[in-house]
């Protein structure tokens, strides 16, 4: 959920039209059969960039304003990724620093 919500703000960030987003969502669905058949998450990312790249195209027919919004894109998804992956480590050291001590007591 945050990497879709990261996603979405870097989208808005940087500008993206609604086509573009429908066409990165688009690419990333479409993206994603190849990709967990072959399990190769970055098939997915890679659906999510080629998709909002071609939607903006479409939207504003001019590939830099079409490369800013696939920017936006993949730095709004970056950050979802770092976002989901601090509270990853941070859930597991809770666990860790509340089992490890009642382990070691015996």
């Amino acid at each position: 959920m945050l990497e879709f919500l990261g996603g979405l703000a870097g989208a808005k960030a940087f500008g993206v039209s609604p086509r573009g987003m429908r066409w990165a969502v688009a690419g990333m669905l479409l993206a994603m059969i190849p990709a967990l058949l072959l399990l190769m998450p970055l098939l997915i990312f890679i659906g999510l960039l080629a998709g909002g790249l071609l939607g903006e195209y479409q939207e504003h027919r001019n590939w830099g304003r079409a490369c800013k919004g696939a920017a936006g894109i993949a730095v709004g998804k970056i950050g979802g990724i770092i976002a989901k992956s601090i509270i990853a480590v941070v859930m597991i050291l809770y666990f860790l620093l509340a089992t490890v001590p009642a382990l070691l007591r015996g």
